[in-house]
């Protein structure tokens, strides 16, 4: 139950949590990045101008639209990702290693405040 609700152990999990979407913030780095962008009309043939003697609306005017799609990969930074992504990730086993400590502090104090009852 002190595990559960210890302010403590609450925030150290909050914080390992922040820290492993750290990790993967500094990893969508360096990987390709997919966009997509489209758009579409339809627009009434009497709101289109035409000369005499054509036929009206031709190609794409009653109906224009357009697509596109765009892919960027990140090839040279310097070693800016990579040593990002280290300081991310040494970040998290700080976090893992400072969640551990704090739920053995709860555990003994849990037990101590037990074994002084007891006594």
């Amino acid at each position: 139950m002190a595990l559960q609700q210890n302010p403590a152990v609450l925030k150290s999990r909050e914080e390992l949590r922040r820290t492993r979407g750290v990790v993967v913030e500094t990893r969508s780095q360096a990987i390709p990045n997919i966009a997509a962008a489209g758009e579409y009309k339809k627009i009434d043939q009497r709101f289109i101008d035409s000369f005499p003697g054509t036929p009206g609306a031709f190609g794409n005017q009653r109906e224009p639209w357009y697509a596109s799609v765009e892919i960027s990969q990140l090839v040279w930074s310097g070693g800016r990702v990579g040593a990002a992504l280290r300081a991310a990730k040494f970040s998290d086993k700080v976090a893992v290693l400072d969640f551990q400590r704090v739920v053995a502090q709860t555990v003994l104090d849990v037990r101590r405040a037990f074994y002084q009852i007891l006594l």
